[in-house]
């Protein structure tokens, strides 16, 4: 932090205008619960009595606010030079306390000078001596809230918070905050008063519990205006009869003003849908004092489906007649073969026979 953003300005007529315009570009305060409520309340008492009571030292609270903020958010927010302390309580839950350069001179300044001194502060580097130097204000400070708040179980996740350690690591320190979201105290302080301002924060962690438990119920007359207004809502249904069949030549054959037969039966599995195409109930098509009516038989959207398709079956075929068979004709009876065969005429017997009928010819 500059030198100049340390001192108090003052304008001509000698008002302090660094609290006016602090005041001016203060953020709105986001979403809080009952713990950051509660810190709101006691944070001036809690300074202003610490700082009488330890260190003998007339501090003004300017102006302050508890804001919950994701961790990069809160990161953006620190001062440019600063001490970082972390913090712990009993459940393991880490914390940072903040404070900036001009309100660590103004700590030291009092336990070493008796006073403060209007001097602006020197362009240095924090170190460790300011860290012990400041350790007994800060360890007050957080005893002060928890001893201030230990009554208000709703406040118990700003309680208990101690044993401040330096941090010079930075990126380890980005890497152990793991909350996920802070509760972010910022408090302006005037120190002397009139001699230094400078300002401190506090952030304690805020569980996913937390968020859940803050989240602000609703009204029941709020949520019974909702209700009946989106009971009001017109809805379109569209009233289904389940699929027919019906053979291709007579659909190609349909004509302006004809009718498409539909079965008895297809009127009592009607199927009520909204606009999507989603089951509403399912029930009956008829009549009601002249107009078309559905009767709602069950409100069930597992019934509200139409039944499925029979598989497609063949009609059945008429029975042919059974054509005459020709008969048979009986095969010709074969005598059966003599049991012994004679034995044929020799070569010599049968050219004797063509000799003989030869010369008988002759």
């Amino acid at each position: 932090m500059s030198d100049a953003a340390t001192d108090v300005e003052q304008s001509s007529d000698g008002k302090d205008t660094s609290a006016t315009l602090r005041k001016m570009l203060r953020p709105a305060k986001g979403v809080r619960g009952a713990a950051d409520l509660s810190l709101e309340r006691v944070t001036d008492e809690v300074f202003r009595k610490t700082a009488k009571s330890l260190l003998k030292l007339d501090l003004v609270v300017d102006e302050f606010s508890v804001t919950r903020k994701s961790f990069s958010d809160a990161w953006a927010g620190r001062p440019k030079i600063c001490l970082n302390m972390s913090t712990t309580n009993d459940a393991g839950e880490m914390g940072i306390f903040i404070l900036d350069g001009a309100l660590i001179d103004g700590l030291i300044e009092q336990q070493l000078l008796g006073h403060v001194a209007k001097a602006p502060r020197a362009d240095r580097p924090v170190t460790r001596i300011d860290a012990e130097l400041s350790r007994r204000f800060i360890t007050a400070i957080l005893k002060a809230y928890s001893a201030t708040l230990a009554a208000e179980p709703s406040a118990r996740a700003v309680c208990g918070f101690s044993g401040p350690v330096m941090e010079t690591d930075l990126a380890a320190l980005k890497l152990t905050m793991t909350a996920p979201s802070y509760s972010v105290l910022c408090v302006f302080l005037d120190l002397g008063p009139g001699q230094k301002s400078g300002q401190a924060q506090i952030w304690f962690p805020v569980t996913q519990q937390q968020s859940d438990d803050d989240t602000p119920a609703r009204e029941p007359v709020w949520e019974a205006t909702i209700k009946n207004r989106i009971s009001s809502a017109r809805l379109e249904v569209r009233a289904m009869l389940p699929p027919i069949k019906v053979p291709l030549s007579f659909v190609m054959n349909l004509k302006e003003g004809e009718f498409l037969p539909v079965p008895l039966e297809t009127l009592s599995r009607a199927v009520l849908k909204d606009v999507s195409g989603n089951p509403v109930a399912s029930g009956r098509i008829g009549q009601l004092n002249g107009s078309r009516a559905f009767r709602v038989d069950s409100s069930n959207l597992s019934s509200a489906l139409p039944a499925a398709p029979k598989p497609y079956a063949p009609p059945p075929q008429p029975e042919l007649p059974q054509a005459s068979q020709p008969t048979a004709k009986p095969e010709p009876e074969v005598d059966a073969a003599p049991s012994e065969l004679p034995d044929l005429p020799s070569l010599a017997e049968l050219q004797a026979q063509q000799d003989e009928a030869v010369a008988e010819g002759s």
